[in-house]
């Protein structure tokens, strides 16, 4: 093996890849975010569901990929890459904390901001403010200002930008360690 085999060049091709997909998929996730905030109701709603579905459904797995395909290139390189390499030990801690902080904190954030969002498309638009059927029965919120949830997801929306920075600024980080490779030698 080593970095001019096959496997190893199908490890560095996935690896890629995989990380093109993934966090590609996922790095402006707060664009539909804000779109969704802005268009509200059912619409807001339904890009919110959209994006989860590719962050959950698509992204994840490539993301994975990339620590399994990264371990493999290091495997695959006969020596020319070295698990005591500081770029590669720090990869792998970004990589770990960027996981916990999206399972412990962005995750659970972002799928309560989902169910609020659906249950404020469910509730139908305030009354005076248009899209209802027109008879004054809109199921919207009393007249006293916002439902609850939608003061809780305008909170949890500001989280999320928070931890969707955090989680962006973890994988610039990681691909300035790959680009440069601090601790590599010469």
């Amino acid at each position: 093996m080593g970095p001019g085999s096959f496997l190893y060049k199908l490890a560095v091709y996935l690896h890629v890849t995989s990380a093109i997909l993934g966090f590609g998929s996922v790095f402006f996730m707060g664009l539909y975010g804000k779109a969704a905030s802005e268009k509200k109701g059912k619409e807001g709603h339904a890009i919110s569901e959209a994006a989860n579905k590719v962050g959950e459904g698509v992204a994840t797995p490539f993301i994975y990929a990339v620590l399994v395909t990264g371990i493999l290139m290091v495997l695959f390189s006969k020596g020319s890459l070295k698990w005591s390499a500081l770029w590669i030990w720090l990869a792998i801690a970004l990589f770990v904390i960027a996981l916990g902080i999206s399972h412990g904190l962005h995750r659970p954030n972002l799928k309560a901001m989902l169910a609020l969002s659906g249950e404020l498309a469910e509730m139908g638009p305030p009354p005076g403010a248009g899209g209802g059927a027109g008879d004054g029965n809109d199921a919207g919120p009393p007249a006293g200002g916002p439902p609850p949830q939608a003061i809780e997801l305008e909170a949890r929306g500001k989280k999320a930008a928070i931890y969707g920075s955090i989680l962006n600024l973890l994988v610039l980080v990681t691909l300035v360690l790959m680009v440069w490779k601090p601790g590599a030698g010469s």
